[in-house]
């Protein structure tokens, strides 16, 4: 078996039509997702702690250096760095900060520019300033019910804070990069279709020598599968390689999840197509090669390659198309490890595809054992 396996190996390391689709073609169309969506995504604002500068002078509002130490604490709106004014300049021209709260006789605001974070600065400071002024206001004319005023104010002035559900790329352009990479997994169809053509006595010559070699289907088939499902996570590997150490995708901090759910999405790659081939075995080559690549490239559609938002809008008129779709299932499960914090939904998707392609290898190879060697 071993050696059947090496021999398998070399065959699909030579096949240059077959590594072009599973290998070349999804490099170039993350290159080109990658220029077209790009910018987008670098520019998209993000909302996370916003990093600042705090210059306090001694005759300063000590009451909103407390406020703003609340505002940096674990996970917080803020991230506060107490400096002087000259190093708090420097740091706002090198835009390492995004303003500088200046606490003095008055509480001043400097930013470089206008954006969704300074703005969140600014309305900090002016909703301190608003109830700063009313506190002084009741202390003023009914010192009675200032410690009701406090209280309401304090009740309703809760900030919101950054909490991240996860460490991923929370960037809705990713959903392309999931289904993308979920086509590649898809395109093992064609690694799973070489497998039957090499089993099938009445495809080719080959196939006919190899049936009648002596050696049992169970080992051909087996020895097949496990090379082409090593070829199959080397090339799926690389290419998740060049999207993140090349064009520098961000997949988040689950890389190694994210690696798992592409090596399982290939495994359920291979098994369509041997399932497509096995099925479509009587008919030319031709046509089972439409048929395998519309049935992953209407699958790869559905998961949101073309559209982004495609996956959702399935979910919502047919959501059984979402759990029977292999694509839409590991675009999922990569998803999932960006959104939620637990395992749950990812772990879910992973031996759903399990399943599946257990099921499509043994409806596979039935079907396959059947093929009379004279049938050629």
């Amino acid at each position: 078996m071993v050696r059947h396996i090496k021999y398998r190996i070399i065959n699909f390391a030579r096949d240059w039509g077959l590594l072009f689709w599973i290998l070349v073609f999804p490099i170039v169309l993350g290159t080109l997702f990658k220029v077209s969506f790009g910018g987008y995504m670098e520019n998209e604002e993000k909302f996370e702690s916003i990093a600042i500068a705090y210059v306090e002078m001694e005759n300063g509002d000590k009451n909103f250096s407390t406020v703003l130490e609340e505002l940096s604490k674990e996970e917080g709106m803020l991230q506060l760095k107490r400096t002087d004014k000259s190093e708090a300049e420097k740091l706002l021209e090198e835009e390492k900060i995004k303003g500088i709260y200046r606490n003095d006789e008055e509480i001043t605001l400097t930013i470089k520019e206008e954006g969704v974070y300074e703005t969140i600065l600014k309305t900090i400071l002016d909703q301190y300033e608003q109830k700063k002024g009313i506190i002084e206001e009741i202390a003023t004319e009914n010192p009675t019910k200032l410690q009701y005023v406090v209280k309401d104010l304090a009740d309703s002035g809760d900030y919101i804070k950054q909490k991240s559900m996860s460490n991923g790329n929370m960037d809705a352009m990713m959903n392309y990069f999931y289904a993308l990479i979920a086509m590649a997994c898809m395109y093992g169809v064609f690694v799973g279709g070489e497998n039957v053509k090499h089993l099938k006595a009445n495809v080719s010559p080959l196939a006919a020598r190899r049936t009648i070699s002596g050696t049992t289907k169970f080992k051909l088939i087996f020895s097949d599968f496990i090379a082409s499902f090593f070829v199959q996570s080397v090339v799926l590997i690389l290419a998740l390689l060049y999207l993140v150490c090349v064009l520098k995708v961000d997949f988040g901090s689950q890389l190694g999840l994210v690696f798992l759910t592409t090596i399982v999405g290939g495994l359920i790659g291979i098994s369509q197509g041997m399932l497509v081939y096995a099925i479509t075995g009587k008919f030319n080559e031709n046509i089972r090669q439409g048929v395998a690549i519309s049935i992953s490239m209407l699958e790869s559609f559905l998961s949101g390659l073309m559209v982004g938002n495609m996956k959702n809008v399935v979910e919502q008129k047919m959501p059984i198309l979402n759990d029977l779709n292999p694509a839409a299932l590991i675009s999922d499960a990569l998803y999932s490890l960006n959104v939620y914090s637990d395992y749950k939904r990812f772990t879910q998707n992973i031996v759903t595809m399990l399943v599946m392609a257990a099921v499509f290898w043994i409806i596979s190879y039935m079907l396959v054992r059947r093929e009379k060697y004279a049938s050629i």
